[in-house]
Order: C-alpha cells, then sequence, then structure tokens
C-alpha cells in the first residue's frame, strides 16, 4: 500500500515537472493535454517491450503496429480522463508536489528518468526469456 502511495506520489512530481516546463517553455494553449501526452510516451515504451514479445513468444504471433496505436489511443483516453477531466492535474498544481521538497532535484529526476527508462527497457529485451511462463 505505501509503495503504490509511492507511486503515484512520484507520478504526481513528474507530471507536476512536465506541466511546468510546457507551460512555461512552450507556452501552449492546453499544457494539461501536452502533459498527458508526455506521460503516455513514457509509459508506451515498456508497453512495446512487454506485449510484444509476450505474445510473440506464447502465441508465434507478430502484432501490427496498429494494435500498439490502439494500447496508445486507449492509455491517452484513461489519463485524460483521470488528469484532465476528473481535474486530478489541476489539483497536482495546487499541491505542488516535490520529490524530497527540492525543485532542482524533481526537474533532474523528472528528465533522467527517460536514460533510466532506456536502460530499464534495454535489460527487459535483454532477458526476455522471462517472459515464457505460457
Amino acid at each position: 500500500m505505501k509503495a503504490i502511495r509511492l507511486i503515484k506520489f512520484f507520478f504526481d512530481a513528474m507530471y507536476y515537472q512536465f506541466f511546468i516546463f510546457n507551460r512555461d517553455k512552450f507556452r501552449l494553449e492546453d499544457p494539461h493535454e501536452r502533459t498527458v501526452m508526455l506521460f503516455c510516451g513514457l509509459l508506451f515504451l515498456p508497453a512495446i517491450v512487454l506485449i510484444y514479445p509476450l505474445v510473440k513468444d506464447n502465441f508465434d504471433y507478430d502484432l501490427p503496429f496498429i494494435f500498439f496505436i490502439l494500447i496508445y489511443c486507449i492509455m491517452y483516453h484513461f489519463m485524460s480522463r483521470y488528469y484532465i477531466k476528473k481535474k486530478r492535474g489541476i489539483e497536482i498544481m495546487r499541491k505542488k508536489p516535490l520529490l524530497f521538497g527540492s525543485q532542482r532535484f524533481s526537474g533532474i529526476m523528472s528528465w533522467v528518468i527517460y536514460p533510466l527508462w532506456v536502460i530499464l527497457l534495454y535489460y527487459m529485451i535483454k532477458y526476455k526469456h522471462w517472459l515464457h511462463f505460457i
């Protein structure tokens, strides 16, 4: 339970940093939507890395890429519903969640997550043999 709250807080802090970046640097009309798109892009890569080998190795079927576009659209739908329609993004902006209470550390971590994600994806691809559980 505590781990789920910690992950949720980390996502909220990243959402806050991405929102600030989209609002201040790009001066977009709807920075919440761009932030959700950035979040979906961040979570989309592991979905590809997990789902494609899982289906390929266990069912011997090559998924067409259109399937992954559908996954992205579903992710975007649920995240926009949570952050935009339920006004959760606005609540996050009011709370201003920061990792360890530091704006600088939160900003660094929100952009360092990309290289860390790439390293994680590399190991997921390299050691994909553990997906043969079916």
